[in-house]
């Protein structure tokens, strides 16, 4: 797994993360710790989904996508 916390640093554009509860390869706690104190992330935790929140959920994925391309 990479670290891609470089590209949510400084003067970065808005981000949205979508975070499955039942994600097996990051846990909440650890996603929590790794993006406090970042400006203009947001994490949103998704109950009872994985790490496939494309295919379980994508009406949360879509809903995010054009809420960052309004701003």
């Amino acid at each position: 797994m990479n670290d891609w916390r470089r590209h949510v640093d400084g003067p970065s554009k808005p981000v949205i993360y979508l975070h499955g509860d039942a994600d097996q390869v990051t846990s909440v706690e650890q996603l929590q710790r790794a993006m406090a104190g970042r400006r203009n992330v947001q994490v949103r935790l998704c109950r009872d989904d994985g790490s496939t929140l494309l295919y379980s959920r994508p009406e949360l994925v879509l809903a995010a996508l054009e809420e960052l391309a309004g701003k």
